[in-house]
């Protein structure tokens, strides 16, 4: 019988999961921003965020610290993912430039 290591590494490999960016911070945008017009409009766009979230989870999958900036997402946000609410274009840019400023420089 195979050892309890080479049985886990398999099925990870089987599921499509492996370490090519652990250790690695990803940032990902989702969703589409609302800008008030007032009290009850909004300019916005129908932007579900699917493809941000599709790419967290992948991203997370292959072992990375993932954040996601998620603005007014229409689908359920990912498991083992930091989420970081930003419903306007404001927020998107502060959180975002607040992100990259704890980035390592390279």
């Amino acid at each position: 019988m195979a050892e309890p290591e080479e049985i886990y590494a398999r099925a990870r490999t089987l599921l499509g999961e492996s370490d090519t960016l652990r250790g690695m911070r990803v940032l990902v945008t989702a969703g589409g921003t609302r800008e008030p017009v007032d009290a009850v409009r909004f300019i916005g766009n129908r932007s579900s965020g699917r493809m941000g979230v599709a790419l967290a989870q992948e991203a997370r999958k292959r072992g990375a610290d993932v954040t996601l900036l998620a603005a007014n997402l229409a689908i359920p946000t990912p498991s083992g993912v930091r989420v970081v609410e930003t419903p306007t274009a404001i927020y998107l840019e502060a959180r975002g430039a607040a992100y990259l400023r704890m980035a390592p420089q390279p």
